[in-house]
Parts: C-alpha cells; structure tokens; sequence
C-alpha cells in the first residue's frame, strides 16, 4: 500500500495527465499510456483508483467526473459523474482545474478554481479557489465554498496530515514588479510576482483558513508572470510532516516543511534541479 500510495503521489506532483503508472509490486514500473485527457488519481478505501478532474457535459455545463481502476492503474474505465457544478458564463466565468483528495474517514474532496472576469474594472481576472466535499458513497455533495479570491497560477495537490488537517497548497499572483516590490526587508530582493501559500482544515472541509507563513523566493527574472514562488506540490513524509516543493527560477525546485500543515519552515534549494 506505501508503494502505491508513493506512486501516486508522484504521478500527481508530476502532473502526468497523458499517463497513468502500472503500480502493481509484481509489475514492471513504467509509464502506460491509458487516456488522452487529464486526471488526478486518489486510492478510495475499498482499494480502487480513481482519477477525478473536471468533466463538460451537454449545453456548456461542468462536473465533478471521475474514471477507475481496479487493477492499479493498468486500465480505466469509462467516465462517471460524480456532481454538476453550479451553472457558469463562458467565457467570463468558467470552472478550471481540480484536484481531488480522499481523507481518513472516506470524505471526497475537490479542489476546483473559478475562472472570473465579470469585474470589468479589476486590473486582472480572477481564478479563485473553491471547494466541495460528499461522504460515501458520493451522492450528497455540498455546494462549491470559495475559500481564497485571487488569482492562482495552478492547482497541482492536496494532502491530509496525520493530525486529519486537509492542506491545499497553490501559488497567487501578487500586485508586485520589479518597478513596485514587496514593503520592508522584503523590497531589498525582488521576490516575483507569485507568493506561495496554502489553505488548511482542522475541520474536515467545513472551514479553511489561510497559512500565517507564506513562502516567497527571489526571483532571477524580472520579465514574464511566472517568476517567484510558484505551482507547489505536497506531499505527506514517514515523519509525519508535509514537504512542500516549489517551482523557481534558481535553477533548482525549492522546499519548505510544515509539522501540521499550518506554518512553513523558510524555503531553501531542494537537490531536484529545475530549469525554470
């Protein structure tokens, strides 16, 4: 089960959405070309895979859908529908991205970001954080909860800590640029445009609440929007604490550790060396 659990894990931080992973211990470890569409996996508790991601029904409506495996990950069944999302106005507002997460006690939750330009007078659209939760066997879903109203690059993971806090873990754009950095010490380094940050429940998804301790790393390029500290993924140690890898442009992935998923530690270069 660590194996699986480990392989899966990876092959969601890796946003492998072309890919699934045979996962099987007697198996030969490789990739498998199985779907053509992307999907972010979960291990449900009666041992099957899932892979959830956003589904487009009839008429432009949007769902919650999900595929499954019950061979670890060597073949995928056809697309179910798990929920219909609340009813949106492409292209001003549009369901993006999700990622699942399966907790300890079976809950279903689903991250999922909002695309929103009704604000004609806001200097920047929005794609801002929602989420959504049901209990087995995955019939009575909530409605969709905003939780951070911004714009976020990327959506990649989600953990449960051993303590049961749900942690989801993104990056936001911020109003900085090299013409205009952050206030304070923080002015003397340019820091990019994206702040690192995540949303955290001790309440099994009723409530989320932002970290106290964002994460920010010196930017090495002053162009483009995809400078500072950006697109994190989490993952759960055997130690207990979450490990937090962050895109940079140093030249290397960047890591920050949290004991409950709450405060991070201040990030340093990781030895996954990144090119961007």
């Amino acid at each position: 089960m660590q194996r699986r659990t480990l392989l899966l894990a990876l092959l969601m931080a890796a946003n492998l959405h072309l890919s699934a992973v045979a996962m099987a211990a007697d198996a030969e470890i490789g990739p498998v070309r199985v779907r053509t569409e992307r999907f972010y996996p979960v291990l449900m508790p009666g041992g099957a895979s899932w892979g959830g991601s956003i589904q487009a029904l009839e008429e432009g409506r949007l769902a919650v859908g999900a595929v499954e495996s019950t061979d670890n990950g060597r073949t995928w069944g056809h697309r179910r529908t798990l929920v219909e999302l609340p009813r949106v106005e492409p292209p001003t507002t549009v369901w993006g991205d999700g990622v699942p997460l399966v907790d300890g006690r079976g809950t279903f939750h689903y991250f999922v970001l909002r695309w929103d330009q009704s604000d004609k007078q806001a200097p920047a659209a929005k794609l801002a954080l929602w989420h959504l939760k049901a209990d087995p066997p995955y019939t009575g879903w909530t409605e969709p909860k905003l939780w951070f109203d911004g714009y976020i690059g990327a959506l990649l993971s989600s953990v449960e800590m051993p303590n049961g806090t749900l942690v989801a873990p993104f990056a936001y754009m911020t109003d900085r640029h090299y013409s205009k950095p952050a206030s304070g010490l923080m002015g003397y380094v340019y820091m990019g445009e994206h702040t690192t940050t995540c949303v955290f429940s001790k309440d099994r998804g009723e409530t989320f609440h932002p970290s106290p301790t964002p994460v920010n790393v010196p930017a090495s390029i002053i162009i483009g929007n995809e400078n500072g500290a950006i697109e994190p993924v989490c993952l759960t140690l055997n130690d207990g604490r979450a490990w937090m890898l962050i895109r940079t442009q140093q030249g290397r992935l960047w890591e920050s550790f949290s004991g409950v998923g709450i405060t991070w530690s201040p990030p340093q270069p990781s030895w996954f060396i990144s090119s961007d």
